[in-house]
C-alpha cells in the first residue's frame, strides 16, 4: 500500500467519525430540546394550580368527586396535581437519559406514597388519561391493594 492511499483512508476515517460525532450530538440536541419544551408546558400548568390554588379554586375535572363537602376548598389537592405535573416531566427526563436513575426511584417512590392515599387515588384517576400511561402504571405497581386516610373529610374508599 503506498503512502497516498493510507493518507486517503485515515482521512476517510477521520471524516467519518466526524460525521458519527456530529449525529450523537444532534441526537441529544434534540432530546434536550424535547425536555426543555416539555418543562416549558409543565411551568405553564403549575403556574394554572398554583392561580386556582391562590384564589382558593378546586383543580381537576371536577371537585364533587373529592368528598362530600364540595365547596370547600382543599389546597391538598391541587398539591396532587401539581405533583403529578412535575412528576410527569420528570419521567420524560427519566425517559431521555436526563436524569440518574436514582434520583428519579426517589421521585417514584415519593409519588407512590403520596398517591397511596385515597384522596391521591382520586387525583390518578382523575389524571389517569393526562399522564404518560407509563408513569401511571409505574405508579400503580406500587400502590397498596387498600387506600390510606389522609385526612378525616377524605377518608371514603376508592375503587380503581
Amino acid at each position: 500500500m503506498d503512502t497516498l492511499t493510507l493518507v486517503q483512508l485515515v482521512g476517510m476515517a477521520g471524516v467519518m467519525s466526524s460525521l458519527i460525532f456530529v449525529g450523537l450530538e444532534m441526537r441529544q440536541s434534540q432530546r434536550i430540546a424535547l425536555a426543555a419544551q416539555n418543562t416549558a408546558r409543565t411551568e405553564m400548568f403549575t403556574q394554572m394550580v398554583n392561580t386556582w390554588t391562590e384564589s382558593e379554586f378546586q383543580w381537576g375535572s371536577g371537585i364533587q368527586q373529592y368528598g362530600t363537602d364540595a365547596y370547600r376548598f382543599h389546597p391538598s389537592i391541587n398539591l396532587g396535581h401539581l405533583v403529578l405535573y412535575i412528576l410527569d416531566n420528570d419521567y420524560l427526563q427519566y425517559k431521555l437519559g436526563l436524569m440518574d436513575e436514582g434520583v428519579w426511584r426517589d421521585k417514584l417512590e415519593y409519588a407512590a406514597s403520596q398517591y397511596a392515599t385515597c384522596i391521591g387515588r382520586i387525583i390518578l384517576e382523575d389524571r389517569a388519561t393526562s399522564i404518560s400511561s407509563e408513569l401511571l402504571e409505574l405508579i400503580e405497581e406500587k400502590l397498596p391493594e387498600e387506600c390510606r386516610s389522609l385526612l378525616p373529610e377524605f377518608s371514603r374508599s376508592v375503587d380503581l
